[in-house]
């Protein structure tokens, strides 16, 4: 795959339970049998991917898809289910919460001039 793959959790309210949803967005880089085998049918390397889990998967996951960015770079995306590990809750959203409040201090600090911010960088 390519060089790279973030996890992102989706925080939900159903009534009175507490759900949580683990995406995981990785790059889709050309496939490593492209230099020896032909081409993919298929120009977008997320739904290379895509497709590939589709034929082997039991039970699909219905948030399996690809995208692009702007720049063109292929990704795809994916429930993440790690059988050995959970999401706690209420960690994810004290943690989310801590983030924009040191995000907002960051920004004040920008405008205040303690920090200096450069776009060339």
């Amino acid at each position: 795959m390519g060089d790279f793959a973030r996890a992102g959790f989706l925080d939900t309210w159903y009534g009175h339970l507490d759900v949580g949803l683990l995406l995981q967005a990785k790059e889709a880089a050309a496939s490593v049998l492209e230099v020896v085998v032909q081409r993919s049918a298929y120009t977008h390397h997320g739904q290379r991917v895509v497709q590939g889990q589709l034929l082997m998967q039991a039970a699909s996951d219905i948030f399996l898809g690809w995208s692009s960015t702007v720049t063109g770079r292929h990704y795809y995306w994916r429930q993440l289910r790690d059988m050995k590990a959970g999401v706690d809750i209420r960690f994810a959203r004290r943690y989310a919460d801590q983030n924009e409040r040191d995000l907002d201090r960051h920004r004040q600090a920008i405008a205040d001039g303690e920090l200096e911010a450069r776009p060339d960088l």
